[in-house]
């Protein structure tokens, strides 16, 4: 194997490896334990309405927040054990059936514990 195959192959792992990291991670990959717990509606301290238009949502780890969609709501507590939690689908937290459409959750550390 020559020296250019060698260097093109190592620049093509490289950039799948890059790739695969950047993407959201998939339901198989992200636990609902593992990024907090289901609430109470009164507990939330946002209320965020999913359109037919969102993509995604920014969260703060510690927070708890109502998420509407078309009238139907749920409430999840956002508590990871994790410094970074990698994006993932808001269908994983949310009863089935009542999101239409893929909404990447990006969770930011806690602003409580940041220095």
């Amino acid at each position: 194997m020559n020296a250019n195959r060698i260097f093109s192959t190592i620049v093509t792992l490289t950039a799948a490896a890059a790739f695969a990291a950047a993407m959201p991670a998939s339901a198989e990959q992200i636990q609902p334990a593992s990024v907090g717990s289901a609430a109470a509606a009164a507990s939330a301290g946002s209320i965020v309405t999913i359109t037919p238009h969102t993509k995604y949502v920014n969260v703060a780890d510690g927070s708890t927040v109502r998420f509407v969609v078309d009238g139907q709501s749920f409430t999840w507590n956002f508590h990871t054990s994790e410094a970074t939690v990698k994006p993932f689908d808001l269908a994983l937290l949310a009863p089935a059936g009542v999101l239409k459409q893929k909404v990447v959750v990006y969770v930011s550390p806690d602003p409580l514990y940041l220095n």
